[in-house]
């Protein structure tokens, strides 16, 4: 599957969503499937409205935030301001969920360097997943630093 249509949603603009709740149907030329969301927050814009056709794959169709305020953020909102270049809101970087991480690990990195520096000097042990102690060896990075 390289795209898909936007069958109807479930949620409006400003609903809470629960882990599990149905954001919206998805349309293919073989099935229709509900996009469960796996996060808690609110839909803050709908940026690919029902009945919305041939969108690619990795498009993105909505925009959630942690916050129940920061839903005015987004009213006047739309994708060709980031596509085209212009100033988006301040709080755009809380793009669809699966961006938000990129955004969170982003906001995360000066706390973790910190808290390494902290630990280090201490010479406690250095709290890291197996994943992040193979990549940084892999990438010769020193975690104690």
């Amino acid at each position: 599957m390289t795209q898909g249509n936007v069958g109807q949603w479930q949620k409006n603009v400003g609903d809470k969503i629960e882990p599990g709740d149905v954001l919206v149907e998805i349309e293919t030329d073989k099935a229709q499937m509900d996009f469960e969301f796996q996060e808690e927050g609110y839909l803050a814009k709908i940026l690919a409205p029902t009945g919305t056709k041939d969108l690619k794959i990795d498009s993105p169709v909505a925009i959630i935030v942690e916050n129940e305020a920061d839903v005015a953020a987004f009213a006047d909102f739309s994708f060709d301001q980031v596509s085209s270049g212009s100033a988006a809101p301040q709080k755009a970087q809380k793009q669809p969920a699966k961006e938000e991480a990129p955004a969170a690990a982003a906001a995360a990195t000066p706390v973790a360097a910190a808290q390494s520096a902290q630990t280090a000097a201490d010479g406690d042990r250095i709290f890291a997943s197996p994943l992040a102690k193979t990549l940084a060896k892999e990438k010769g990075i020193d975690l104690a630093l």
